[in-house]
């Protein structure tokens, strides 16, 4: 896969963002994980490893469901995401790309 592209959402959207790999890929009992960092190679992280959830195994289908929480941060096009096979035995980059969030009028509440 190792996909690179745009994620963009609103500040405090709560939104699942689906993934597919181009060709069929079995994921069965692989465990994927999702993470955004304020710059490349960031020991800062504004999302920790998000565990993703499988929705079609066979066909290498998966999605990460991040909270209103998860999405509250300052509006910025300058973040990173990436997605990582992390089970027994693998380390593996299957996408990665910038991760833009946009202001809203709703948040912040306070």
């Amino acid at each position: 896969m190792a996909v690179t592209t745009l994620i963009k959402l609103y500040r405090g959207e709560a939104i699942t963002i689906p993934f597919a790999f181009q060709t069929a890929t079995d994921i069965t009992g692989w465990t994927i994980t999702f993470t955004v960092s304020d710059r490349p190679n960031s020991t800062t992280k504004v999302v920790s490893s998000v565990t993703c959830t499988h929705v079609d195994d066979e066909s290498g289908e998966f999605s990460v469901v991040l909270s209103a929480d998860d999405t509250d941060l300052s509006p910025s096009n300058l973040y990173f995401w990436d997605v990582w096979r992390t089970d027994s035995g693998y380390e593996r980059m299957l996408g990665s790309g910038r991760f833009m969030v946009v202001a809203s009028a709703r948040v912040p509440t306070t």
